[in-house]
């Protein structure tokens, strides 16, 4: 028989920890776009006889995509292991739960206890 325990207060009371990273994944996309509005057509102007212009432009904003892309992704990663570790809390204490009912049903009624 395996035996396994958890404290669910524990778990349930540091999960939200899991949800400030959300916020500071959330966080650090908004600093970026600040930023690099602030510095946008450091490479020149686009479209005329400025060839570094006309390389750079669609390099920086493809760069720019892939950064915002990837903490979109930490982000809902971060999501997704608070939602997952709150699923677990629930399936760990359910059982929990169902005992502890058991054992207060068989104290109040002791003829209802199983043998």
């Amino acid at each position: 028989m395996t035996n396994y325990s958890a404290d669910i207060g524990e778990i349930l009371r540091n999960a939200p920890n899991l949800i400030k990273g959300v916020g500071i994944a959330e966080g650090l996309a908004k600093t970026f776009n600040l930023a690099t509005d602030a510095a946008y057509g450091w490479w020149g102007t686009e479209g005329d006889m400025d060839d570094f212009a006309n390389e750079m432009g669609p390099q920086v904003r493809e760069e720019d995509q892939k950064l915002e892309s990837a903490l979109l992704a930490l982000s809902q990663a971060v999501q997704a292991v608070y939602d997952s570790v709150s699923a677990q809390a629930t399936d760990i204490q359910k059982p929990q739960n169902d005992a502890l009912d058991s054992i207060n049903q068989a104290s109040s009624d002791p003829g209802s206890a199983r043998r």
